[in-house]
């Protein structure tokens, strides 16, 4: 993880990548990998950071909020909000950070519907009174 966190370079995290893929780790619901694609996120290369995100069979909150967070800073507000979907789909329930950065998504996306369904259910899964999604 220290790796991972410390380099701002492709070829860097593409080599532990590598490393995790040869161990056999990639696969097993290692938080390696929400570390892997938050680290491609993180410099930039979100389309490999997706990539990787959508080869994986199951995938987890943490791992998800890695790319809201990713297609956040990128300002790339529709693409928040089909990950959202698509968490919804899978059943992947949702937390504070998914709200959050959704709900703030649905603002600069100008969708106030879409905001006020996904607010119904951060309320629904009993959010209402978190300061972060509250704001």
């Amino acid at each position: 993880k220290f790796l991972l966190s410390a380099t701002k370079y492709k070829r860097h995290i593409t080599h532990i990548q590598a490393f995790v893929i040869t161990t056999g780790d990639l696969l097993h619901g290692s938080s390696i990998i929400r570390d892997l694609v938050a680290s491609y996120a993180r410099i930039g290369d979100i389309s490999h950071a997706r990539k990787l995100f959508d080869q994986l069979p199951e995938r987890s909150v943490s791992l998800y909020n890695s790319m809201v967070v990713a297609y956040s800073r990128g300002n790339k507000p529709d693409e928040v909000l089909r990950l959202y979907d698509q968490m919804i789909c899978e059943r992947v329930q949702p937390d504070s950070s998914t709200f959050t950065m959704t709900i703030k998504a649905c603002l600069s996306g100008m969708v106030l519907e879409k905001g006020e369904a996904v607010w119904t259910k951060a309320v629904e899964c009993g959010y209402e009174d978190d300061i972060y999604v509250c704001s």
